[in-house]
């Protein structure tokens, strides 16, 4: 299998952005102008020359890109769901052909694609790009000789079908069947792995072996429907948990787990991780009831948790001035965390640093002063 990646949710975002560039050979040099239809979903069309790199802005997500090539030929890029893709225009190498791909869904997959991919300059790219809900036999355009990558990808993951090279033999058949997608266990009798967003930038990823029979562990995490991991860690350890910061609340992402063990051999888990959504908040209507006003800094539906975190800064000064900065501060992160409040988790951790810093220095004084 070339790579694996997880479910596609359909992502809700304002705007959708599209950074073609090219057109390039399959050499991977420059190949001059090209011209671009873009065929959106209120059955409209663009047409446009994509002549080095064009950058596409649409409310909604397109159908595809269709690339004119010449020779009566073209190629499809359908689009997936991503909220932003770089598309890489690759004209074929003379002399090319249509090719027919039928793609028999026996798992009845939705959200699937089928795509070509040839390695340039080291780099996997998708050269085209078509639904499997076509009804008909899927057209590609192949250049003669050439071995394309073939990928599946769709709700259920990805797979990568053999490679195919294009010669005398122009129709293939790819089936979809429950081998290629099969039940992933997050438990394993002493082994627990788990990805969670905890926030819209932070995910968290653990792997627990109770045993300590893994040997190594990998951690990955991509954006979906895209291969290539965006940030990933290796460690020798049974025991692991890594925290990644760099996500983005309108983005879908998956990691992928792969560990070493000394039983069971080479483990892979693929975990889908959502689209973030805040935790709600209860007083939102006081927004409506007492109205909100750009003046006053505080909205009224987080006047609640602001006084809460007032009074635990009040109750607990009282008796001692460092607990109280310390409780009020956990308390604000605590609030925050449930949607009552609305601070930035670096604000928190410096307020945190600074209570901490405080407390001990109101400590010092008092032990001083005996």
């Amino acid at each position: 299998m070339f790579f694996s990646a997880s479910p596609v949710p359909e992502v809700h975002a304002t705007s959708y952005v599209y950074v073609l560039k090219g057109a390039y050979n399959e050499d991977g040099l420059f190949a001059g102008a090209i011209n671009v239809t873009e065929y959106r979903s209120d059955n409209s069309t663009f047409t446009f020359t994509l002549n080095g790199q064009t950058i596409r802005t649409e409310s909604a997500i397109p159908i595809a890109f269709r690339f004119d090539l010449g020779y009566n030929q073209s190629r499809i890029y359908y689009c997936t769901n991503v909220t932003s893709e770089t598309i890489y225009v690759i004209k074929p190498t003379q002399p090319a052909y249509t090719y027919s791909f039928t793609v028999i869904n026996y798992l009845g997959v939705s959200q699937g694609f089928l795509e070509t991919a040839i390695n340039i300059n080291g780099t996997d790219t998708v050269v085209e790009r078509w639904s499997i809900d076509v009804i008909n036999a899927l057209p590609f355009t192949l250049s003669w000789g050439q071995a394309y990558k073939m990928r599946l990808i769709c709700n259920k993951g990805g797979y990568s079908y053999p490679s195919f090279v294009a010669g005398a033999t122009t129709t293939a058949t790819f089936p979809v069947s429950t081998e290629m997608f099969p039940p992933i266990p997050t438990d394993l009798r002493n082994i627990v792995v788990s990805a969670n967003r905890v926030n819209m930038t932070w995910i968290s990823s653990i792997y627990t072996d109770a045993e300590s029979k893994t040997t190594w562990i990998y951690m990955g995490v991509s954006e979906l429907g895209n291969a290539t991991a965006i940030d990933s860690i290796n460690v020798t350890s049974s025991t692991y948990t890594w925290n990644w910061y760099g996500g983005d609340q309108g983005k879908n992402y998956y990691v992928r787990i792969i560990s070493s063990h000394q039983i069971r051999g080479i483990l892979t888990w693929v975990i889908t991780v959502a689209l973030y959504t805040a935790p709600s908040n209860p007083w939102t209507p006081l927004d409506t009831i007492i109205g909100t006003n750009s003046r006053f800094p505080i909205l009224p539906s987080r006047l609640v948790g602001v006084m809460l975190i007032l009074f635990m800064f009040a109750a607990f000064s009282a008796k001692n001035a460092g607990v109280g900065l310390i409780v009020g501060n956990i308390t604000a992160d605590f609030l925050t965390l449930i949607g009552w409040t609305d601070f930035t988790w670096i604000w928190l951790g410096i307020s945190m640093m600074i209570a901490i810093i405080i407390a001990l220095s109101l400590q010092k004084d008092k032990e001083s002063s005996f």
